[in-house]
This record gives structure tokens, sequence and C-alpha cells, in this order.
């Protein structure tokens, strides 16, 4: 064997060796790879994030709408986010695709970087006050513009410093084929039948935020759930060509894993605009209420107004 065939093939296993190692290590801590079909990103994360599909104004402008996905997911006291912009224009600023989650956080513009090639530009995630509430989380956020794609990785905690923010930003990656495990579609929503009575609240439930009620007092270290992105559901076509509008109420359960469960309208509008408001509600990101010292399930009224304009 020549010295350079020697070289080249001891230079691929000790390559093969660290992707085995980084696989098994990523595994050991409960993290794999995960990508999309048609997207250019793959990315670890400690679990299965769930997609949304959704779309946006060019430079918020909706006579020229293109589509966007909201890959996410909450594990241990973090929420992640990619979200993938298709056919991003040279007009939209990274400023735009750092925005347009709009959760209940600040970013701060940090500095310049290169990923892959590609030009990107890194945020500090910062607290914010909205009205009465105060949102006191930290994290980091990148954004990176390909040919095809621009794309925003964002990490948020309530805590300073959590390494699984650093970790999944340094995880992610861009290139034409990347590889990992395919994330599942999103789900999608029975056709919401009416019941002929009206729902009782389940017994002992803790209600808020929403017009529940006061709920229970809060001792000392206990906290109600925060929620930190809410998408908005849009309308369907049918109900735009009929002129519905109003309001939907539902009651669901934010449970100690992240997940929304046990949604159950209170209010509803038909032409699918109940089953929207549903699937907005799964798809919403939240830190678990906290109740001596332990996540707890939290029940929750969610308000969804329709007005056409």
């Amino acid at each position: 064997m020549k010295l350079k065939t020697r070289v080249l093939l001891s230079l691929f296993l000790a390559a093969l060796a660290a992707g085995h190692a980084q696989s098994a290590s990523a595994q050991a801590g409960g993290w794999s790879r995960y990508t999309y079909p048609g997207e250019e990103f793959s990315v670890e994360l400690p679990g299965m994030p769930t997609l949304s599909n959704a779309s946006r104004g060019v430079n918020n402008d909706w006579r020229k709408e293109e589509k966007v996905r909201v890959f996410s997911h909450y594990s241990g006291g973090v929420v992640f986010f990619v979200v993938a912009y298709d056919n991003s224009h040279g007009s939209e600023s990274p400023d735009f695709f750092a925005t347009y989650l709009r959760g209940a956080w600040g970013l701060e513009p940090k500095g310049a970087l290169t990923l892959a090639g590609f030009e990107g530009r890194s945020y500090a995630v910062v607290g914010a006050q909205r009205g009465r509430l105060s949102y006191n989380l930290r994290g980091e956020g990148r954004v990176f513009r390909t040919r095809r794609h621009a794309y925003l990785a964002l990490a948020v905690s309530q805590e300073e410093e959590r390494p699984e923010v650093g970790r999944f930003l340094d995880s992610f990656t861009l290139g034409a084929s990347p590889a990992g495990e395919r994330i599942a579609e999103e789900e999608s929503v029975p056709r919401f039948v009416p019941p002929k009575t009206e729902p009782v609240p389940p017994a002992g439930a803790v209600w808020g935020p929403g017009r529940g009620g006061a709920g229970e007092p809060l001792a000392a270290g206990d906290r109600k759930a925060q929620i930190i992105y809410k998408p908005e559901p849009g309308y369907t076509e049918e109900a735009r060509q009929k002129g519905v509008s109003g309001r939907i109420i539902l009651r669901a359960a934010l449970t100690p894993d992240g997940t929304v469960t046990d949604i159950e309208p209170v209010k509803w509008l038909p032409n699918g605009l109940t089953e929207r408001a549903i699937r907005s509600a799964r798809q919403m990101r939240f830190f678990p209420a906290v109740k001596g010292g332990q996540p707890v399930s939290q029940y929750v009224t969610l308000e969804y107004n329709f007005n056409v304009y």
C-alpha cells in the first residue's frame, strides 16, 4: 500500500471513529441529531421536536407570502426552536428573522457569525416586561441565510448559563444533504363536534392565565406556567369567505414535560376555526408551573379572537 493511500485511509478511519464517538455521546446523553426533508440544517436535541407549519409576509407585507416551519422542543427547563424560512429575500434583514416568533423575550444583537461559509448573526436573549408580567429569560439565538432558506436557531431558559443552550447551538449545521433522524410531520386535528352539554372544569384545577379565575394563592417558590410562545391560528379560507368573526376559548393542561394536553373547547366557531385554534394551542411553548419545588400540571384558559377586516 502506498504511503499516500495509507495516510488517507488512516484519516478516514479516524474521522469515522470520531463520528461514531460523537453519535454515541449524543445518544448516551439522550440527544440525537434531527433534520427534515428539503431543509439544509441538522441539529442535536434531547428529544424529537414538533413541527408546525406557518407563513410569513415578506418584510411583513402579506401580499407576498412564503412558507415557514417552526421546529420546537422543551426539555428540563430549556425551550429549543429552529425556524426555517423558505426563499429568504435580500431585503429581509437578520433582525426580521430573529424576531419572527414574537415570544416573551427581547433579543439584543451580539455580532457576526459564519457557518459552513454562510453569513449569520448572533443574539442574546434578555427578559422582557409585558404589562404586569416580567419575563426573566436568558439564552441565545443565531440567524443564518443560505441559498434557499434563512434559519433561526434559538434556545431560551429561565436560568443563566444553561450548558444545553450552547450544546444545541454549536450542534447546528448547514449543508446540501444534512444527516439525521427525520422529524415527524405535524399532527392533524380531528374535526371538532360541539358537545351537547357544557364542559365541566376538572376538580382542583389551577386556573390562569386567561379568564378562568384567580386560582390558588402561590406559596414562596411556587410559580404559574410561563407561556413564551403562543402562535396565532390564522383564518381558514371558508371562514374568511363567510365572514366568520368571534372568539374561541379553550381549556387545556400545561404539563410538566412541556406539552399541551386535554384541550377542550369552551366557546367555539365553525368553518374550521376551532380546529385551527386547537392546533395553535398544541404548538405553544412554555415553562411548566412549579409547586413545592416540583413541576406540575396547570389548567389554563386560552383565547383566540377572529376578526375579518
